[in-house]
């Protein structure tokens, strides 16, 4: 026999009191595409969820798997919150910031650095703003206002807007919004490709001059970000496995390539 989910699941959330610790948020469904449509529940913190309203945001993600995309989009408004939930599991976000600086266990997705910066984006700015807004009402004018109105400098509000472009995108992969032009590439934000500063450079003797001032292993760094021109967090996570002194080669952890 084949089952077909034959109605949204909406489910059911309430708070539940225990009697040692805090309360918690008991969701119910039943999932109909298990035979005999058994009861499940999910328990969430109150003290990671405090309102109903943020309970509820987190559950979208359930529903969305309960249901498929087609249905939960038929019924729902999805929001910013759920695309930035799941992005960001996806990613693995939190497990590569979470690694010590030179640690490498997971070489295989984004850089430390740009998981870094797409963490301190999404909450210091976008989930602050958009958390709970559906897709459908975030247009381009309201999300280049905001934008200017950040507090930073124009090339980090091209790089939070560029992070707005890729969870659209992703929203449209997933199925939670038509497939469409994306809205971000409406919003402009100018002077985010230019200098705001003329880059200083230091003359081959004056370099000599820093390292010659410079303790260990500071002043080694200090050369091979200058023969390199890698970052901190990339001279940081070099092994002597990474160099192969015969060939004079040096795999790059965050291009993956080699350079000579």
């Amino acid at each position: 026999m084949k089952f077909t989910r034959n109605r949204y699941q909406k489910g059911s959330l309430r708070r539940v009191s225990r009697k040692s610790g805090a309360d918690v948020w008991e969701y119910r469904y039943r999932n109909h595409a298990e035979p005999g449509s058994p009861l499940r529940q999910l328990t969430l913190s109150t003290l990671e969820y405090p309102t109903e309203t943020k309970a509820l945001v987190r559950l979208q993600e359930d529903l969305l798997r309960i249901n498929g995309p087609k249905t939960y989009r038929q019924k729902n408004n999805p929001t910013m919150g759920l695309v930035i939930d799941r992005f960001s599991k996806e990613e693995r976000i939190e497990d590569i910031v979470k690694q010590k600086p030179g640690q490498v266990t997971l070489t295989d997705g984004l850089s430390y650095s740009t998981a870094r910066g797409y963490r301190s984006y999404l909450t210091k700015h976008v989930k602050p703003k958009w958390d709970s807004t559906p897709l459908a009402d975030m247009k381009a004018l309201a999300v280049t206002e905001w934008i200017k109105s950040l507090p930073l400098s124009p090339k980090t509000q091209g790089q939070v807007r560029a992070l707005l472009h890729l969870l659209f995108e992703r929203a449209m992969l997933w199925g939670l919004i038509e497939l469409q032009r994306n809205p971000i590439e409406l919003v402009k934000i100018k002077g985010s490709s230019k200098r705001q500063k003329k880059p200083q450079t230091l003359a081959p003797e004056k370099f000599q001059e820093l390292v010659s001032i410079l303790h260990e292993p500071y002043k080694t760094m200090a050369i091979v970000a200058m023969c390199t021109g890698l970052r901190v967090s990339e001279i940081l996570a070099l092994r002597y496995e990474h160099i192969d002194f015969e060939a004079g080669t040096m795999f790059d952890l965050a291009l993956r390539m080699r350079i000579s």
